[in-house]
């Protein structure tokens, strides 16, 4: 072929798009400019343009990210490395503007390829000769299957990965970015498969290499190897569609469903990638079915001889995206169990070339390697591996799904638990009954406050420390969750009384007065609602379906306000004289006709201690109703007397 043209050197200057050879050349020409300008570190401006004007002569329009710099670099490096090995036709054999105009060429192909070069039909740039969209987005698969071929003269050989694994390219400082801040692709099918299989074979990858070498690592690089395999293994989750589990155990039942998954997966032969849909595939079908029917679907690809699926979310804030369904999540352990004594799948199958699958490498082992070390994913980030991996074997052997280490471990931690409470109600419960208030309050409200503490670390040791794993996990989170959903309610509840009793002791508030009655009501009525919104909010988050609990307790609710009828009746009067404060404790009044010193107002009733010593209750309802006359708040005393005189007493006398 004859040597490429060479690029225009203006800084605004576009390639030549004008006919196929144009395109063709233009294209190797940039490419060479860029790359000469990368690898002898000169000219950086203009081996940037040289990239860009490359960059232009290929239609990305349905690739995904097609707007990133790295994924426009990782398609330019790849067509420039099948171009370097192919045997390109003569330069006169490819249409030129003339022959384009004469014969009203709108495509060419290279010939022996799919690769095409086609006239924009319309956009911006309508009328230039491009890479074609499809070409574009198939590069990954047609790099797969000519990379271990030979160059030809003249060619660019090692760029690829020079610049995909280059520390200090432009394309592998947005790609760590980018991976840090995006998820896992899922515009389609084939993309969210990928993703999902590429993140857990790095992720296995970077758990095993640590655990043959981490006796010469160091405790930063294990750490640091952890980070990366949990960041992995976020991206896998993110395949999954985790609405139908409750919010509390997303994380758990994440992990455990990835690593399900991926062990069916690699006990299946895998579909060709191009049986696979892509986005040109899935907006095809979308387009041919919204035609013949004039309705949108849900559109939906199983993976063969299975039912395992992948479905377009259509709603929520992952519309759009293409995930493993809920339905899938929720039978992955179904599917492993009728699986896992089936053999994984071999490296090579018969009349299969591996250029035209998905990642084929496989993580063997991977779910059993986890549910039975302690830590998440890297044993040896914890500081229980070595007292683990000095145990006799026996302790490492799955009863159950957990092994026996784990097992004791359970035991121990519930023992504890049990201890912690014991001992606190003993100790600290028990001995506050005879203190004074609010003394006796603030003692009290540390047994819930223990309680919660104690079973929240010993949730937390089992989960990410002993690593429970399947139903054990379920039962032990939820109970401890359930467990401390109620005592934060309780100690809401108390501390709440303890504040109303702590107000009550000042000097200003006598204990028995009506204002003391009301606050001890107020703080039990707001540490009631406090507790209620705990525990629904609590319940939500662990999965409980709230409405069947709330209509029974309205239910029950009316059913008690009907026959409380006179206690509410009471509680109203009690208010009335909260506001109106006719008498108050220490007062001697009327009420009625009797005379009386009033002694207490309570919530429900009143009493007061007669002229005869005696101890009168008045419900206050009744009370609030009477004619009282405070004696006590008078400001003079009537003094009415009858005085007996003599007839004979004078005025002066």
């Amino acid at each position: 072929m004859a040597t490429a043209v060479k690029a225009n050197n203006h800084p605004l200057s576009p390639p030549n798009t004008s006919s196929p050879r144009a395109t063709l050349h233009s294209f190797i020409g940039n490419m060479n400019t860029a790359i000469k300008g990368w690898r002898e570190k000169t000219d950086r401006a203009e081996t940037y343009r040289a990239f860009r004007r490359a960059v232009d002569t290929l239609d990305f329009s349905t690739t995904p990210n097609d707007s990133a710099t790295a994924v426009q670099i990782e398609r330019i490096i790849m067509l420039k490395e099948i171009l370097d090995r192919l045997d390109l036709p003569p330069y006169d054999m490819i249409p030129d503007t003339t022959e384009v105009s004469k014969k009203d060429i709108t495509r060419w192909t290279i010939p022996d390829t799919k690769i095409k070069i086609v006239r924009i039909e319309n956009g911006p740039q309508e009328g230039e000769f491009l890479f074609s969209a499809d070409t574009v987005q198939h590069l990954d698969q047609y790099y797969k299957r000519i990379k271990e071929a030979p160059y030809k003269a003249n060619a660019t050989a090692g760029i690829y990965e020079e610049i995909i694994n280059g520390k200090n390219t432009a394309y592998s400082f947005e790609r760590r970015a980018r991976f840090r801040l995006r998820p896992v692709d899922t515009s389609s099918p084939r993309a969210t498969l990928d993703g999902f299989l590429s993140s857990v074979n790095r992720a296995f990858n970077t758990i095993m290499q640590v655990r043959s070498s981490h006796s010469s690592m160091s405790k930063k690089e294990i750490l640091k190897a952890q980070e990366a395999a949990e960041d992995l293994f976020e991206r896998a989750i993110a395949t999954l569609d985790l609405r139908k589990v409750p919010e509390e155990h997303r994380k758990d039942v994440g992990i455990e469903s990835v690593l399900l998954l991926k062990e069916i997966i690699d006990r299946m032969p895998l579909p060709p990638e191009d049986f696979i849909p892509d986005a040109v595939m899935v907006a095809a079908q979308l387009a041919l079915h919204k035609e013949s029917s004039g309705k949108a679907y849900q559109y939906h690809w199983r993976f063969p001889n299975t039912e395992i699926e992948i479905v377009e979310i259509s709603e929520g804030a992952k519309q759009g995206q293409f995930l493993f369904s809920a339905e899938t999540v929720a039978r992955l352990k179904d599917f492993y169990a009728q699986i896992k004594n089936h053999p994984y799948r071999p490296n090579y199958l018969a009349g299969a070339s591996p250029e035209d699958y998905l990642p084929s490498k496989q993580s063997k082992g991977f779910y059993k390697f986890y549910i039975s070390t302690p830590g998440i994913l890297v044993p040896q980030a914890h500081f229980l591996s070595g007292i683990i991996s000095s145990l006799p074997e026996s302790f490492k052997k799955l009863y159950g799904e957990q092994t026996l280490w784990q097992w004791v471990a359970l035991a121990l931690c519930l023992t504890i638990i049990l201890f912690v409470t014991y001992t606190s109600f003993k100790f600290i419960w028990l001995p506050a009954k005879s203190k004074e208030k609010p003394l006796k309050n603030w003692l009290r409200l540390l047994v819930p406050i223990i309680i919660m503490i104690t079973i929240h670390v010993f949730v937390v040791f089992l989960d990410e420390d002993i690593n429970l794993t399947g139903d054990v996990l379920t039962v032990v989170f939820g109970g401890g969750k359930s467990l401390m959903i109620i005592v934060s309610a309780w100690a809401a509840f108390a501390f709440c009384k303890a504040i109303a009793e702590t107000i009550i002791s000042s000097p200003q508030i006598p204990p028995q007065s009506i204002n003391a009655t009301i606050l001890r009501l107020g703080s039990r009525v707001v540490g009631a609602l406090i507790g209620a919104m705990i525990i629904i909010k609590g319940g939500q988050r662990l999965g409980i379906d709230m409405l069947p609990l709330l209509a029974g307790f309205g239910v029950g609710g009316l059913a008690v306000a009907l026959a409380a009828k006179q206690t509410f009746a009471n509680i109203i009067g009690s208010l009335i004289l909260l506001f109106n404060k006719p008498v108050k404790v220490g007062d001697f009044c009327r009420y009625g006709d009797q005379l009386g010193t009033v002694e207490h107002i309570g919530l429900i009733s009143t009493r007061i201690r007669s002229l005869e010593r005696t101890v009168i209750t008045v419900p206050n309802a009744d009370f609030s109703e009477m004619h009282l006359d405070n004696f006590q708040l008078r400001d003079q005393r009537l003094f009415k007397t009858v005085l007996q005189l003599r007839y004979e007493t004078t005025p002066e006398q």
